[in-house]
């Protein structure tokens, strides 16, 4: 199965140790390549992998010296790329397989590690429908003021700059906001998503929400996506509840995905439904993905459910001292490929309320933490999904979730 890759360097000394090569089962790749330097008049392209084959995470480089080119023929290779990923999907088998791109100056024999980057990956899960703003360049805000009126108009909206003090601010249907490079977002504020559909937020930093507040809040809406985006406050300390959640998802919502985000240092942190006595609207509705997140230092909601159904994948957890998972009131949740490490009642179906729920645990790895399911679900997903291993999973979130990876 392959990894997505994103920007960053891959270590040339680890890639080229030997090991045995794995397989993938999706091609999930847009090659973005770098053009040699001037003078180059001969590079090579080669295929660098990271494979789990049931004993850790190793590298081997596969496919080398695969083509000598010159300078001025350099960016057709994006093709050769492409056949060289599906040539390894045939050719290979095994768990997983993680796919870059080298390329080596036969003069100088100087290497450049550089990876095939996902420029736009799709959602998956519930929220795959999400059309936000659109594709325009829309408006960027580096005011509070700005952001308040660009908020009314929607379409899409880059903050540049982390702004303070704006207030919770409400987003209308047709909207995409997105953190301009590496930390854009909002501290002292926050973003509600209410009566909408169509609504992505993307890349963006969310610290310390107005006194009660979440930082996101979405309800009464539909079609939403939060990829790659931070959420925090303080931490595990003063009164749990002078913040609210990271971010909670009620009344009615529906068919939403949180991906590659991290959530940490906070007493609460997602809530699905919001009350044991709001069956009449919940039920039938709160469909939720999460997926290649990363949770720590948070008390408990990771995420809580009520009456929804849930889909928790390839996501990492570590030192939530409370409660992980929890399903509650009949929700039904499915929690697979997921790394678990010092986090208690991990996956728990009779806490907080009355009527239980109900969990699916597959391919989970537990490390320090506990399970407490009371009853078994039998959820099957309606979309395809990529799942990577529990094994390797917090390396992959702590690289690639959240801030200046798209």
């Amino acid at each position: 199965m392959i990894l997505p890759v994103y920007g960053s360097d891959l270590s040339y000394s680890t890639i080229l140790s030997p090991q045995t090569a794995g397989s993938h089962d999706a091609l999930r790749y847009s090659p973005s390549f770098h053009p040699p330097r001037a003078g180059m008049h001969e590079s090579r392209l080669g295929l660098l992998c990271l494979i789990h084959d049931g004993s850790g995470c190793h590298g081997v480089t596969l496919l080398r010296d695969l083509h000598a080119v010159d300078r001025d023929r350099y960016h057709g290779l994006a093709s050769v790329g492409i056949h060289m990923l599906e040539q390894a999907q045939r050719s290979f088998q095994g768990e997983e397989l993680k796919l870059g791109f080298f390329m080596e100056n036969s003069y100088s024999q100087e290497k450049f590690n550089r990876n095939a980057r996902v420029h736009s990956l799709p959602a998956e899960g519930y929220g795959a429908g999400a059309t936000g703003g659109g594709s325009g360049s829309g408006t960027t805000v580096t005011t509070c003021a700005n952001l308040i009126t660009a908020a009314a108009n929607g379409g899409v909206i880059t903050i540049s700059g982390v702004l303070n003090g704006c207030g919770i601010v409400d987003l209308i249907s047709g909207t995409t906001v997105v953190g301009s490079g590496a930390k854009s977002g909002l501290t002292s504020g926050g973003l509600r998503i209410k009566n909408a559909s169509n609504v992505i937020l993307k890349n963006l930093y969310f610290h310390d929400p107005p006194e009660g507040k979440d930082l996101v809040e979405i309800q009464y809406s539909s079609k939403v996506w939060v990829d790659h985006c931070d959420f925090s406050t303080d931490g595990i300390v003063g009164e749990k509840d002078y913040y609210d959640g990271l971010l909670d998802i009620t009344h009615g919502s529906d068919l939403i995905t949180v991906s590659w985000s991290k959530f940490h240092d906070h007493w609460k942190g997602s809530l699905v439904g919001h009350s044991d006595s709001n069956s009449g609207e919940d039920t039938g509705k709160l469909h939720v993905t999460y997926h290649h997140n990363h949770f720590s230092n948070i008390n408990s909601r990771l995420p809580s459910f009520r009456f929804g159904t849930g889909h928790v994948y390839s996501s990492c957890f570590e030192n939530n001292p409370t409660s992980g998972i929890n399903s509650r009131m009949g929700a039904q949740l499915l929690i697979e490929q997921n790394y678990f490490l010092s986090t208690k009642l991990a996956i728990v179906t009779n806490l907080d309320s009355d009527t239980d729920g109900y969990a699916v645990d597959r391919n989970n790895v537990f490390v320090d933490s506990t399970t407490q399911i009371t009853q078994v679900g039998s959820l099957t997903p309606p979309y395809s999904y990529t799942l990577n291993p529990a094994s390797c999973i917090c390396a992959m979130v702590k690289s690639y979730a959240g801030l200046g990876i798209v």
